[in-house]
């Protein structure tokens, strides 16, 4: 009877184990599902990151065509005065002076995107250790 009472007790125990081990694994995959939402939107925003980046790219490139077709009317029209060489190379350098700061800015902003990006995979790979560290655990007290 003692015996009964003993086995039942620590039945009785080892369901109350695995029913917080159970609760734990609900809670190491809601917060895996979080993170990898997160992880997503951090994949998001650098994808629209590096759509910024190639816009100012190819405004930059426009730019820079644009730049050639000055160059060749300079080349061709000598008698143009000075001082309208000086004004547009003036504004040419201003352009691309704006160009130069967005492209860094684009680069930081991407870096930083990269690096949340690092972050969250981290987290991932740290939660999917602790599930597979919990399944291992419930299937030894399903056995």
């Amino acid at each position: 009877m003692l015996l009964k009472i003993l086995i039942i007790m620590m039945l009785n125990f080892l369901i109350g184990i695995l029913n917080q081990t159970q609760t734990d694994l609900s809670n190491t995959q809601n917060e895996l599902s979080r993170t990898q939402d997160e992880l997503s939107n951090t994949q998001n925003e650098l994808s629209r990151t590096q759509d910024e980046l190639l816009q100012i790219k190819t405004k930059f490139f426009k730019f820079s065509e644009e730049i050639s077709k000055v160059n060749e009317k300079l080349e061709n029209n000598l008698v143009q005065p000075q001082y309208e060489l000086l004004q547009i190379q003036k504004k040419l350098l201003e352009i691309i002076s704006n160009l130069k700061e967005d492209l860094i800015d684009a680069s930081s902003i991407i870096y930083e995107k990269e690096q949340n990006l690092f972050k969250a995979n981290c987290k991932i790979h740290t939660l999917t250790y602790f599930l597979q560290n919990a399944n291992s655990i419930i299937l030894e007290f399903e056995e």
